[in-house]
């Protein structure tokens, strides 16, 4: 069973597509009212402020850029094997004005990174995945090598592109742990698991 922490929860599509698989979230993290309220209504969400959280369901936290590895161990919750989660995507967006990383917004995948190092060097995080739209790859400040460097140790050539319902392309970013050193490497998806896994995200 792999146990995994989400931020920029949303409505929590990674949790709807990894429930038949028998993944478990250990914690959802979520700033805005109505997201939260689905949560709450459909994931189990409880506020991680009310005592006893872990014991009632999965926490749900606010702002993610302020939880830390003892947030998490004094809530009593198991530290995850995987961190999801996708930052806001309207700085990147070809759609918008391409703030990239000048973007607040756009600088949470930063602090996505910040929070995988800190999973990681406390011994549990093996794998993360982050997700954003197409326009993440072609910004002029090169917004994607600055986080993923700072992630990874390599980049394979494993990119995904998924076509979402509306028309909408998103692409996933699974890194896997491994080293001494923390480092992160960009998962192979020819397994046919690990394709399993994405194709599933891809269909809610």
């Amino acid at each position: 069973m792999m146990r995994y922490l989400s931020v920029c929860s949303g409505i929590e599509a990674a949790s709807v597509a990894w429930e038949p698989l028998g993944w478990q979230p250990t914690l959802f993290s979520e700033i805005e009212a109505f997201p939260r309220a689905v949560l709450k209504h459909r994931q189990r969400a409880v506020d991680a402020r009310e005592t006893g959280a872990a014991d009632k369901g999965v926490p749900l936290w606010g702002d993610f850029t302020t939880i830390r590895v003892r947030h998490l161990r004094k809530l009593g919750v198991e530290l995850p094997e995987l961190l999801v989660g996708g930052t806001p995507c309207q700085g990147f967006s070809l759609a918008g004005l391409r703030g990239s990383l000048s973007d607040d917004r756009s600088n949470l995948c930063l602090q996505f990174v910040r929070l995988a190092h800190a999973l990681r060097n406390a011994g549990s995080l093996r794998w993360a995945i982050w997700e954003n739209v197409p326009g993440c790859l072609s910004t002029d400040d090169n917004a994607f090598g600055c986080s993923w460097e700072d992630l990874q140790e390599q980049t394979l050539p494993c990119v995904r592109h998924l076509n979402a319902d509306g028309g909408l392309t998103r692409v996933w970013f699974p890194g896997h742990g491994h080293g001494s050193h923390g480092g992160f490497s960009m998962l192979n998806t020819t397994d046919s698991h690990n394709d399993a896994v994405a194709c599933s995200l891809s269909q809610v």
